[in-house]
């Protein structure tokens, strides 16, 4: 008659042993360490150190490491649950996942799997701090403290995005050249613009909190927005960023369509329109670009230049990102994240034959994007009675809305720009461009004039300004109006040999 109840408490007993298994390393992990125990690593990848400092704490012989201070110092894309029971993301490379779950007792990384130990995540009050052992599997580093020195060295098998980012700075790599895809012969197909075509998103979110020097809180939260797809039958590209108090700052949006055939606006025959953000013409010695809201059209080919031997590239930079320029494999210029958002690099020169520029643009937590542009500087001239124009009016340094104050700078307010060029034959060409531009005293107009045409010297080796056996020369300066009682004259173009 006992014997039921017996099997009962033996099934019960059994029951209860495994469940206090199960949860063993949550159990263990209950308990906060003691502030007597912490210690504080300066962080080196290499002979470079990475971070504001890697808390850690002795735990029974062996060397736990705070996991928020080692996600700050190496840029990884881990995030902690709430209630310090899970974490997951990515480290180093998009498609090395990782998730820890503390309930279950389990830990994946990439294709790998480990059963959690009872040492292995300890609680403390910034929240966890992990075995360096086990830390180092799930990243796929390691991790030596020296706490004789207080030096936490870590080594991979492979660079890591924040040593590659920190030696980009120092002494930056070159890019080895890539043979160029054969387009020729390809088939063409046409996408249909849509009314609305649902944008891809990217967006950063930086906090931080600190104590100034009387003791006051300071804290501050930035957030940053980037999408782009279709809005109204063409491309869009949009960035909405916030000041330091998490309120919307400024809102850029740019609106194109590029035609490589000449097809837009009708009879106008257009390749390029844009509205939004835009850059204006730039004049050589006299007035440079600028970007800010306005509207620019042009018929000239997608892959000609706004100069002969010069060219401008811009583009949409996220906040901690920073950007690389390279031509022909040759690194050029290297531009660091800011607060607007955007890189540029101007006044690129360009050498004859054929130009690959790559802007490389590097994220925070090991993205990589590149952009890749082919410039041919012996065919930037419109052939036999072709005429290239190009338009545009721009308020420099002005986004699309700003919600705060705006930041005049030298290059603020309206620009416009009205530029020809003219095919004669024979490789040679005559262009003329007006620009009017801000000056210390207001605004000030402009005027330009090319000619191009062919050297044909025997045994001449082409310079950089004569790609490919073309010669350019041009005449520029500022149209200045006044008038004399006693001439009555009108404009007069003051002009200065370039």
């Amino acid at each position: 008659m006992n014997a039921q109840p017996r099997l009962w408490r033996v099934l019960l007993s059994c029951l209860l042993v495994l469940l206090l298994l199960r949860a063993g390393p949550a159990m263990a992990a209950a308990a906060l360490l003691s502030a007597d125990d912490a210690l504080l690593f300066d962080a080196r990848v290499g002979s470079l150190s990475v971070g504001n400092g890697i808390r850690g704490f002795t735990v029974e012989d062996a060397i736990c490491l705070d996991m928020g201070d080692v996600i700050d110092a190496l840029k990884i894309a881990v995030v902690p649950s709430e209630d310090k029971r899970r974490a997951q993301g990515w480290a180093f490379d998009e498609a090395r996942h990782i998730a820890i779950d503390r309930d279950t007792g389990e830990a994946r990384f990439g294709t790998e799997y480990m059963r959690l130990g009872a040492n292995d995540i300890h609680d403390s009050r910034s929240g966890w701090c992990v075995d360096t052992q086990a830390l180092g599997r799930w990243l796929g580093v390691t991790f030596d403290a020296d706490t004789t020195n207080a030096i936490l060295t870590i080594t991979s098998p492979a660079p890591l995005p924040i040593e590659a980012a920190l030696r980009r700075t120092a002494a930056a790599e070159r890019l080895a050249t890539k043979t160029q895809p054969q387009t020729a012969g390809l088939e063409r197909h046409r996408f249909p613009y849509r009314l609305w075509r649902m944008p891809a998103l990217d967006a950063s979110l930086a906090a931080g909190w600190q104590r100034d020097a009387k003791g006051a809180q300071v804290r501050t939260t930035r957030y940053e927005m980037l999408a782009s797809g279709e809005l109204a039958y063409a491309s869009a590209e949009a960035r909405l960023a916030s000041d330091a108090n998490a309120m919307p700052d400024s809102l850029r949006l740019r609106l194109y369509r590029a035609d490589p055939d000449g097809q837009l606006l009708g009879p106008l025959a257009a390749t390029q329109t844009a509205i939004g953000d835009v850059d204006s013409f730039a004049i050589p010695l006299v007035a440079g670009s600028a970007s800010g809201r306005g509207v620019a059209l042009t018929n000239r080919p997608l892959d000609a230049i706004g100069e002969f031997d010069k060219v401008a590239l811009t583009g949409l930079l996220p906040q901690g990102w920073d950007a690389e320029l390279y031509r022909n494999g040759e690194l050029l210029r290297v531009v660091p994240a800011d607060a607007n958002g955007r890189y540029a690099f101007r006044d690129i020169a360009l050498r004859h034959g054929v130009n690959v520029l790559e802007v490389v643009r590097y994220g925070p937590q090991g993205q990589v994007r590149r952009e890749r542009r082919v410039y041919n500087i012996a065919a930037q001239s419109p052939g036999p009675g072709e005429t290239w124009w190009s338009t545009n009016i721009v308020q420099g340094n002005h986004d699309l809305l700003r919600f705060g104050t705006s930041r005049q700078t030298p290059a603020s307010g309206w620009r416009g720009s009205m530029a020809v060029d003219h095919g004669l034959g024979r490789g040679t060409s005559i262009g003329a461009a007006i620009i009017r531009a801000p000056s210390s005293d207001g605004s000030a107009d402009y005027g330009h004039l090319t000619g191009c045409g062919k050297r044909r010297r025997s045994g001449h080796r082409p310079s950089a300004f004569e790609g490919g056996g073309l010669v350019c020369r041009s005449v520029q300066g500022e149209i200045r109006r006044y008038r004399a009682r006693w001439r009555g004259r009108g404009d007069v173009l003051s002009l200065i040999h370039s």
